[in-house]
């Protein structure tokens, strides 16, 4: 029993970013305990964007290689990029359709080699979600100052819109440094 209040220590969050690989913006988010999987929160994510938003793909690593995770993304009619774990074996077909997504993709795998697969597929878009992150943590520090969830949570969220933010004026900028650059580059060649 402690004598003098509750405990110091803190409990560890993890946030789950939904990043869109073309404005490189966070769409969607979740704080988490711990101790709650990757797996457990892409049904949520997935459910926090509109259902008329369109989505042509999503890219995970294995962690989301499950069955819940497979079933939430064909619901959405979505094209799931996750590499099957080491020794994964096929799936069940579908009744509507010929081989399971999952399926095809662990075909691919061993037709190709896990390497090659992935540039093959896009998968390898899935690095804008881990840059996101450090981006996050290099401008807002890898903790959070609340000690409680609900404070957290919108502390979290306050730095994902700021990250946004961000994250749309440097695209803006770069895009604005390119364009003069072409410009400049085309009364060169003139």
């Amino acid at each position: 029993m402690r004598q003098h209040g509750a405990s110091r220590c803190r409990t560890w969050r993890k946030r789950h970013p939904a990043v869109d690989a073309d404005s490189h913006e966070v769409v969607a988010a979740e704080l988490t305990v711990a101790f709650v999987g990757d797996a457990e929160v892409l049904p949520d994510l997935l459910a926090q964007l509109p259902a008329e938003a369109s989505i042509a793909i999503v890219a995970t690593d294995g962690a989301d290689d499950t069955q819940v995770c497979h079933p939430a993304l064909l619901e959405r009619r979505v094209t799931a990029l996750i590499p099957p774990r080491a020794g994964a074996v096929a799936w069940p077909p579908l009744a509507e359709s010929p081989p399971h997504p999952r399926t095809v993709t662990l075909d691919a795998i061993q037709q190709y080699g896990r390497t090659r697969w992935k540039p093959l597929s896009g998968y390898h878009r899935r690095s804008l979600a881990e840059a996101a992150m450090l981006r996050l943590q290099r401008f807002f520090g890898g903790h959070l100052k609340n000690h409680r969830f609900d404070p957290q949570t919108i502390e979290a969220y306050a730095h994902l819109a700021a990250l946004n933010i961000m994250t749309r004026w440097v695209c803006r900028k770069l895009s604005q440094s390119a364009n003069q650059t072409l410009q400049h580059l085309s009364t060169l060649h003139r």
